[in-house]
């Protein structure tokens, strides 16, 4: 909220709790307009620790002020409430990324596809966790999705090109390096040690079927 609105709304919701001072939502709204953890700890406790809001909110200014350990702490009681609740899971799927939680972070980054399978950001935040962990068939795949839903990113196109050099998949890596000079324009720098790596690898491709069409002709 902005400072005068918060104001505002503070003073609203003081006035409301004065009549209703167990009202575990009130308590939420009072947090919301003060920044205040203890208010949403209060509404927490007020409500028998069932208000998966109050944790939701807790967690977001966690978040806000990079507090990863505790973002993690709060999301996960708001998940345990409400799992089908996919912003929550990207966040903390974030917070995970933040804390080199790698496996907590694929746990997250995979419920959010699964809620939301045109969620281009988490398919693009799977693949870079499945690239930590060394899977990159994974990663080329998620990076794949995101590329479906998130139209016109050269640098995630530039992240596919790697990974398929790296797989030594010479035709999709041939396709990502068309579209990456398609769509960066002068912002893309060929990195000529990755392009004979590339041209390379079609060229002994062809030689190879050619040596193999030769050995089975008549």
């Amino acid at each position: 909220l902005a400072q005068g609105n918060a104001k505002r709304a503070e003073t609203v919701v003081r006035d409301l709790l004065a009549k209703e001072p167990e009202n575990p939502s009130l308590w939420v709204a009072l947090g919301e307009a003060t920044a205040s953890k203890e208010c949403f700890l209060k509404a927490w406790d007020l409500s028998g620790h069932k208000l998966a809001g109050a944790m939701r909110k807790m967690a977001r200014l966690c978040t806000e002020k990079s507090q990863w350990e505790e973002s993690i702490e709060y999301y996960d009681k708001a998940l345990a409430l409400n799992p089908l609740y996919g912003a929550n899971w990207f966040t903390l799927g974030h917070a995970c990324m933040k804390t080199e939680r790698w496996d907590r972070a694929l746990e997250c980054f995979t419920r959010v596809v699964q809620l939301d399978p045109e969620h281009g950001q988490a398919w693009n935040n799977l693949g870079t966790v499945y690239l930590k962990k060394g899977r990159l068939r994974e990663a080329l795949h998620a990076v794949g999705m995101c590329l479906k839903f998130v139209e016109g990113s050269w640098r995630v196109r530039e992240n596919h090109f790697r990974i398929a050099l790296e797989l030594k998949e010479f035709d999709i890596g041939m396709c990502d390096f068309q579209e990456l000079l398609s769509l960066s324009g002068h912002r893309y720098k060929v990195q000529f040690d990755e392009l004979d790596f590339l041209l390379q690898g079609l060229a002994d491709r062809v030689l190879k079927a050619e040596a193999e069409s030769s050995s089975a002709a008549p």
